[in-house]
């Protein structure tokens, strides 16, 4: 049996296949951590207490894609939106 070695130009491929990978990877695991820490943060700061410092009686929260960012949406219609609470 003979063994072939790698062509030259299929090394470099590979090592850039390889690259892109760990790189896709990573992008995905930082964006996964930012939007659970975002929310765990964001579940803190959307409290009753509103934005104006007045108690509400209920308060909303989620993603918001206009102005992108965690959004709090307070019972008397006020709305806090922010990249990061």
């Amino acid at each position: 049996m003979v063994r072939r070695s790698p062509s030259r130009s299929s090394v470099p491929q590979r090592r850039r296949a390889v690259l892109v990978a760990l790189l896709l990877v990573g992008v995905l695991a930082v964006t996964v951590a930012y939007l659970r820490v975002g929310w765990w943060r964001m579940e803190s700061a959307c409290s009753l207490e509103g934005a104006s410092g007045s108690t509400q009686r209920s308060v909303s929260y989620g993603w918001s894609w206009q102005p992108p960012g965690f959004r709090c949406t307070y019972g008397d219609g006020v709305t806090a939106t922010a990249l990061w609470f």
